[in-house]
């Protein structure tokens, strides 16, 4: 029998002669409402154990950022940023923000995975390798950051005087839909980075992944998105309803709960997605592939 070690490169390899253009057959749907479904399905079912995991990332996420920008703008009271605010300050809660997803979506990915075939869930198996996986997805996440500010500039300043018009207009809208498809092309990053130990290649894997399943994959993700921006806002809109009744605490409380249901449901939908690909494209149930690469 071979051992793990020959199992592991065996897949290695099938993956390269996939990402080489091989076409291993006819396209398999993706099926989107069953993913969007079973994305719903776990927060609900493990919703303690979910919570259990995001609330203190997100409520660790809304301090840091508060102590940066203020409180009250973090969690919605005010529309403007404490005055004498710096830049530094602003571009740091944003690294905080993307520190907190990085964390959450790490540790839902075994989550998620063991929740879809039935098996036991062990946090504490899970902590190491989701906190190593931390640093590496949110340099990735700042790269297609970056990536998207620097296309958004070549976008405005490179037409020119043509954006006042209605080529400007379509330019932009070219613009957006590019992001869009490239945020789906990279959307299963650190679901590669957790599982896979992918590290840096963690961009390309999930371009490898995602190949032909772009636009799809935006159909799983938006009402995800919406539903989560949602939750987020409703949150926000009553944190001053519960100031007044138990004070600024709870409402701090409150917001760090929306805001760890919000990125909790994006995290899972990352997940799904993942295991789907993966079924799809390498032809095989993750349960067995994930094994390989503990």
């Amino acid at each position: 029998m071979p051992d793990n070690a020959s199992i592991r490169q065996y897949y290695l390899n099938r993956l390269d002669d996939n990402q080489d253009g091989q076409k291993p057959g006819p396209k398999v749907p993706l099926g989107i409402g069953r993913l969007i479904a079973d994305c719903f399905a776990v927060l609900f079912r493990k919703l303690p154990i979910v919570l259990a995991i995001s609330f203190w990332p997100s409520l660790l996420g809304v301090l840091l950022s508060g102590s940066l920008v203020g409180i009250r703008y973090t969690i919605g009271f005010e529309e403007d940023v404490a005055s004498g605010t710096a830049s530094g300050p602003i571009l740091l809660s944003g690294l905080v923000d993307i520190l907190v997803y990085a964390m959450v979506t790490a540790l839902l990915v075994r989550l998620v995975h063991d929740a879809k075939f039935k098996k036991p869930i062990r946090i504490h198996r899970d902590l190491v390798p989701a906190l190593k996986s931390v640093v590496p997805i949110s340099l990735l996440i700042l790269a297609q950051t970056l990536m998207v500010l620097l296309g958004g500039l070549l976008a405005l300043f490179i037409p020119g005087s043509v954006l006042f018009g209605p080529i400007g207009f379509g330019f932009i809208g070219l613009f957006l839909i590019a992001v869009i498809w490239a945020y789906a092309a990279w959307s299963v990053m650190p679901a590669a980075v957790v599982v896979e130990g992918a590290g840096i290649q963690g961009l390309s894997r999930s371009v490898a992944l995602t190949k032909g399943y772009r636009w799809p994959i935006v159909a799983v993700i938006a009402p995800v998105w919406i539903c989560s921006a949602l939750v987020v806002l409703a949150t926000a809109a009553l944190t001053g309803l519960v100031e007044n009744f138990a004070g600024l605490a709870a409402a701090v409380v409150l917001f760090a709960v929306a805001d760890a249901i919000g990125t909790s449901l994006v995290g899972i939908v990352v997940s799904i997605l993942y295991i789907r690909l993966r079924e799809i494209k390498e032809g095989i149930g993750v349960d067995r592939v994930a094994e390989v690469f503990d």
